[in-house]
């Protein structure tokens, strides 16, 4: 789940990759379904890390891993446990305070 002010790669938007350049997005093409397929970027070669202009200021880091070396993962999202004061009642017990977005298993 991606945050409202994420500093992920998007259209006109510019980020660094890890050890590398900062890139900015110029084009995102969609496949019939309407799936992104591919990005189209630039590179801004004088801001190589370590360089002279590497400290242009970018909203975010990303790494990049090329498909031929991905790992298989499981990976799990959590989320809270309990719901907030703001959310339910201040006392109820721990059942009714269980957020409804969390499962749980016995």
């Amino acid at each position: 789940m991606r945050r409202r002010n994420s500093s992920a790669l998007k259209p006109g938007g510019e980020v660094r990759l890890k050890h590398a350049y900062i890139i900015r997005c110029e084009e995102v093409v969609k496949d019939a379904a309407g799936e992104i397929t591919e990005l189209r970027c630039t590179y801004a070669p004088e801001t190589r890390s370590g360089g002279t202009a590497a400290n242009r200021k970018v909203k975010g880091t990303i790494q990049w891993v090329a498909a031929e070396h991905a790992l298989t993962a499981e990976v799990r999202l959590y989320d809270s446990l309990l719901r907030t004061a703001e959310e339910g009642e201040e006392d109820g017990g721990l059942h009714r305070r269980r957020s409804t977005r969390t499962r749980l298993r016995c």
